[in-house]
This record gives structure tokens, sequence and C-alpha cells, in this order.
């Protein structure tokens, strides 16, 4: 009689009870993101609303000899202020104003008060060094011109001076809106926070544990009557130094972009009577994790973490002929067969208000193959050596199933995540309600979450 080995699929196929510790919200570190982008755009508004006037006007022809601006042609109006974030210095910027046209108007000599020059102020540029305040917003109270960054098309030092002074004046006298009216509106998880804190505590450490719960195939011969070729028997765990006695278990180990898991058993004995029986019993269950950033239809990079699942079975018997003791046994025949089984989960990472998970779920066919040679009786090594339908119906309903990932692991990292994430965005702005309402992968691999305030 030929006899088939119990593997991966004895446990039940209703999807079971999981024993796993509660998902509690892990804690995450948010910075605010150096957005320069944010805060141009944010300058560029207020100029539009008059919050920044589009022109300046500082001194007294009369009183100081100088004006800066006036009426007509005399008028200095200015492009939006453009803001270059120091990335090697957080808390400060680059702030630069540049003239669009109008002049500087001044007497023409000592005490020739009838005779007034002008110089043109077109073109002329002005930079200085301002702050940033943890939550993104633009200091400028104590806004400090550079005049190596600067450029004044003018030899007259009196008159840059006076120029440099009037502007930095009236950029510091608009400190306190422009504080009120910017703020960064994204904030930053780094990418080794991401994988560390969320991905490895959240999803992998539970799939693993899920994994090893499961009956290790290296011991589904124990208690059978024909014991396994130790010469012939192969038992390989990824990330440890399995044996084939010391019961060590798979772990996942890290890869360039996730982990892998690998559980490879290949069993070899011998049943002996009249008609004899070389057989190997092979199982290879393979668990990948990865995590990317591809484009949505709009070109933005959205974090998504793709768990694929695969078990392969293979069995292989040959059958001999004992003859009389001391004669060689004569081969009769073969029969193998092969089945592999996978499925994958991608899971894109969302913000909508709060932190979810989109899951798409593909489940692929069984994939089998199967021969046999010789006077090999068995018609149908499928049905005969591997038992179909037992494989595939335990696939789809054991605690690592495709189901199960899904409900017990998935929708717990979902709940915990977002959660994390409130928790960590209330202690980065206790004074704001922040609101997560997208989510990306910046250029630097890392995730930029876009809030909005309660009053946004």
């Amino acid at each position: 009689m030929i006899s088939y080995i119990a593997s991966f699929e004895s446990s039940s196929a209703r999807v079971p009870e999981v024993d796993l510790p509660a998902s509690e919200p892990p804690e995450l570190d948010l910075i605010w993101a150096p957005s320069q982008d944010v805060v141009n755009a944010q300058l560029a508004q207020l100029l539009r609303n008059g919050t920044i006037p589009d022109s300046v006007h500082a001194g007294n022809l009369e009183q100081g000899g100088m004006v800066l601006g006036g009426i007509g042609g005399d008028r200095v109006t200015i492009w939006a202020p453009m803001v270059e974030i120091v990335a090697a210095k957080p808390s400060m910027a680059w702030l630069t104003l540049t003239m669009l046209n109008g002049n500087i108007c001044f007497y023409n000599g000592f005490g020739q008060r009838n005779s007034i020059l002008r110089q043109n102020v077109s073109g002329w540029k002005l930079c200085f060094s301002v702050g940033i305040t943890s939550d993104g917003r633009l200091a400028l109270h104590a806004a400090h011109c550079n005049i190596e960054r600067s450029i004044m098309h003018c030899d007259n030092e009196a008159l840059k001076n006076f120029f440099t002074s009037a502007v930095s004046e009236w950029l510091r006298s608009l400190s306190d809106q422009v504080l009120r009216a910017t703020g960064q509106d994204r904030v930053v998880l780094p990418r080794s926070s991401f994988l560390e804190r969320v991905l490895k505590p959240l999803l992998l450490e539970p799939l693993e544990k899920c994994l090893n719960d499961q009956p290790d195939f290296m011991e589904s011969r124990e208690g059978q009557p024909h014991k396994i070729d130790e010469a012939e028997t192969v038992n390989e765990k990824s990330g440890v130094d399995a044996s084939l006695k010391n019961g060590e278990r798979a772990v996942f180990t890290p890869t360039s972009n996730g982990w892998n898991y690998r559980d490879h058993v290949l069993l070899h004995w011998q049943e002996e009577g009249k008609t004899s029986h070389d057989r190997e019993s092979e199982q290879e269950l393979q668990f990948n994790i990865t995590h990317s950033a591809p484009l949505d239809d709009k070109g933005i990079a959205r974090p998504t973490v793709v768990v694929h699942g695969l078990l392969t079975r293979y069995e292989w018997d040959r059958v001999n002929q004992d003859l009389a003791p001391g004669r060689s046994r004569v081969y009769m025949g073969k029969g193998w067969a092969r089945a592999t089984l996978q499925w994958s989960l991608c899971l894109e990472f969302v913000a909508r208000g709060h932190i979810g998970i989109q899951m798409r779920a593909r489940k692929s066919l069984p994939v089998t193959d199967s021969g046999v040679g010789g006077m090999y009786i068995v018609s149908d090594p499928l049905l005969h050596l591997l038992n179909m339908h037992r494989i595939g119906t335990a696939w789809d309903g054991n605690a690592c199933s495709l189901t199960a990932v899904q409900q017990e692991i998935v929708i717990p990292l979902e709940s915990a995540f977002a959660a994390a994430l409130q928790n960590a965005l209330a202690r980065l702005a206790p004074d704001l309600r922040l609101t997560p309402v997208d989510l990306l992968v910046n250029a630097q691999g890392d995730l930029e979450i876009r809030v909005v305030s309660a009053a946004g």
C-alpha cells in the first residue's frame, strides 16, 4: 500500500483563533517636514491677500533726506518672498526679497532741496537669515540681512545702507502676521521608524509566530514505523542553524527591501516488504514581506507593503521488487507529484482623516506536476501521493492563510498604526488638533504625511 505523509495541512480548515499579543500602539517620533515649497506657497498667498504688502515705503525725504518708494514711478513693488530651507539647520532659512520696480529718492547734495535724484532699485535683492519654529512657522522678528548674498546695483554706500536698513525694518514689522499665517502642513515619519516600530512588531513578528506555531514538517514522521535516513534528509530554516534534532524554527531575515522566511525540509526513508519503496517527501514554505513606493496614476509614490506566501510539496516513490536474500532488488517503477500554492496581499497605506490600509488580495490556482515511470501501479500520483484536496483545504484555512493574515494581523496593524500616529501628532503639536489627510513617500524614502489643523 502506498502511504503519504502529513504536513503543513495538518491544521484545521477553519480559520483558528490565534493567540496573538494585543497590537499596542507603538511610540512614533514625528518631525515637521522641511518643505520650502509649502512656505513659499504660503508667502505668495499672504502677498495676494494683502497680509504682506506688495510695496515698500520707508524713510522721509524732508527729515532724513532719503525715501524708499512713493507714488507713480517711485513706488517700490516686490515679488513674493522666497524661502530656502537650510537642510543642515532646520531652525533656519534664507529669505530673499526681490524688488520689481521703484526708486530711492534723495536730494542732490547737502542743502540743495530743489534738486531730487533717483536710484532705481529694480532687480535689487536682499537675503535675510530668518527663523523656523518647531512647527514650521516663519519667524521674522530677528531677520538679519546677509550682504554677501544680496544684490544691489549701486556703488553709493550711503544709499545701500539706507536701503538695507529700511527693508530690514519693514520686514521685521511683518513678523506677527507672518508667524500666525505660516506653518508646515506635512510631518515626516522616518523610514527606519516605520520599519522597526510598525511593520516589524505589528506584521512580521505576529506572522512569524503564526508560522512557527504550525507543525514542523521535520517532525511529521515521528511515530511512523519507518525511520528517516538522516544522511539523505535536509532541514533548512532561515536565520538559524537548524539540525535534524535541535528543533530550531525559521525566522524572518532582512533583505534590501523587506524580510524573507524559508522553511525547507526533505525527508528520505525506506518502506520494506515484498515490494519495497524508496520514499522522499519534501516541503518548502516561503513567506516574503516587501515594502516599496509604487507611483499612483498622478505620479505620487505611495507606501506599499506586499506579503507573499508560497507552499511547495513534492512526493517521490520508487518501487522495488525484493528478491531472495543476497540478490539485488529489481527496480519496477516510480511516481512523483509536485504542487505549488501561493497567494499575495498588497497593503497600501493611506490617510484620509485617519490612517487606513487598502488591501488587495490575489490567490493563484494550484500549479501541479506529476509523472510515472516503469511499472508504477499508481495511476494518479497527485491523488495518491499528495492528496491535493487536503493540502488545498488546509492552505486556505490554517493560521497563516490569506484570510487569517487579513483578519488576525492586518486589521490589528491598521488600528494600532492609526492610534500611534494620532498620539505622535498630539505630542508634536499639543495646541493643534492635527488630522492626517494624505500619505506619500518622499525622495528620501521616508513617509510624509500631510496634515490639517482643526481650523484648517
